[in-house]
């Protein structure tokens, strides 16, 4: 039987060739740089988003960022960058972080040049571009719908390391603790 999350199947086979040479090497975040837009508007970098802090998820939707499975300031990473002639925004992904590609969740290092990326506000731009990238800072912010819109797009708070489906049922104790109000710890915030 299909799994679903949200209303896309999560268990589609990835396309059988990816971009060369950029490998799963890092599969759980965005750098410091990222941007997200919060509820009143205002843009604010990965680097600076705080528990609590409301955020795009979908178009026309916001959701709580209640854990951080990574929140490290230091150090160089590799992404892959995904670019489109179609806008001026990038999105610098790990390459096992999923996205919203051809319309269903798959690793940002299966996207292909022609693949089409959904964006924040539900439209949709053909990929022109990718590359591999090192850039500063691990951060992996969960919200409680489970997508967050990063530089424009509409990407998964899941990855590679876990099913959407499973990833986002082994998450329910900590949204509903914090719910309550009850202290999740931030236990791989290495600067923390």
């Amino acid at each position: 039987s299909d799994l679903y999350y949200g209303a896309l199947r999560c268990n589609d086979p990835p396309p059988a060739t990816s971009p060369p040479d950029l490998v799963d090497t890092i599969a759980e975040c965005y750098p410091g740089s990222a941007t997200v837009e919060m509820s009143d508007g205002a843009v604010k970098r990965m680097n600076q988003l705080q528990l609590g802090d409301v955020v795009k998820a979908t178009s026309g939707a916001f959701s709580e960022v209640y854990f951080f499975s990574h929140r490290k300031e230091s150090g160089m990473h590799d992404f892959i960058r995904l670019a489109s002639s179609e806008t001026s925004d990038v999105l610098e992904v790990s390459p096992g972080h999923l996205v919203y590609a051809n319309g269903k969740l798959v690793a940002a290092n299966k996207v292909l040049i022609g693949d089409t990326l959904n964006r924040g506000d539900g439209s949709e731009v053909s990929v022109s571009t990718i590359e591999k990238v090192v850039l500063q800072g691990l951060y992996h912010p969960h919200t409680m719908q489970g997508d967050i819109v990063v530089n424009g797009f509409r990407t998964s708070g899941y990855t590679t390391a876990v099913a959407a489906p499973l990833a986002h049922v082994a998450l329910a104790p900590l949204r509903a603790l914090h719910v309550l109000g009850v202290f999740v710890p931030q236990f791989l915030n290495e600067d923390a």
